[in-house]
């Protein structure tokens, strides 16, 4: 949450997630809908030719658990059930959601660092 918090006042507005979120697709969408985008062929392994395609190239960054240089659909999946990585498999207006406890539009530094503390949001 903290790359949204443009502002840097330690709480994360709406507007904010919205604006962070217009940065690029692999942002508004679940990092498994994301992969599956780019799996042409539906083999559940992003080829290289399918990978180079991915936008940005660093949108699968951290993912490729056993360095193989290859993304497979099962990783993916492992990282996004990985604690902390919640937003990656709900989507972050759903995960704002979570954290926005008292729904207020705004994500406090209080809220996050619940996040923090229950495992929802990993720390940065």
């Amino acid at each position: 949450m903290s790359n949204a918090d443009f502002n840097r006042d330690g709480s994360v507005t709406q507007a904010e997630v919205a604006r962070f979120m217009s940065d690029g697709p692999y942002r508004q969408i679940t990092l498994l809908a994301y992969f599956d985008r780019f799996d042409q062929d539906r083999d559940a392994v992003l080829s290289e030719a399918e990978f180079a395609r991915v936008d940005p190239p660093w949108a699968f960054n951290g993912v490729d658990a056993n360095a193989d240089c290859v993304v497979s659909r099962v990783e993916v999946e492992a990282y996004v059930d990985q604690p902390g990585r919640s937003y990656r498999k709900v989507g972050l207006t759903a995960f704002f959601d979570l954290i926005d406890t008292d729904h207020d539009g705004t994500a406090t530094a209080s809220e996050i660092e619940a996040a923090h503390r229950s495992g929802l949001l990993a720390r940065d």
